[in-house]
């Protein structure tokens, strides 16, 4: 995989994500939160990763990954640890606010 996206992980997590690109991949961090650690020479410089970072995604770079996801029939249901309804969006920030999840969706009641 030459590419990968992290949003909101804690710190290993993106860490793995960023360590898992081959040389000459890309990374990109978005959103804010969380801390990593890099080693500037071996993570980067002499695996020649790029590493981008953005507060948002754009609407074009929404439009991007739902189109990559389409083509290649990405299974998005396995990305989320936790599912919530709707009425229980109160309950689910609390959990969000912790920083101990993994991915997450609030589907209509």
């Amino acid at each position: 995989m030459r590419l990968s996206v992290s949003t909101h992980a804690p710190p290993q997590p993106r860490r793995d994500r960023y360590a898992a690109r081959p040389p000459g991949g890309t990374a990109c961090f978005v959103g804010e939160r969380g801390q990593v650690t890099l080693d500037v020479s071996a993570d980067l410089l002499r695996r020649q990763v790029t590493l981008v970072g953005s507060w948002t995604f754009s609407k074009q770079g929404q439009a991007e990954c739902a189109e990559f996801v389409a083509e290649r029939k990405v299974d998005v249901e396995r990305l989320f640890t936790h599912r919530w309804r709707l009425e229980q969006a109160e309950e689910a920030y609390r959990l969000f606010d912790t920083q101990t999840t993994g991915k997450a969706v609030i589907l209509p009641s």
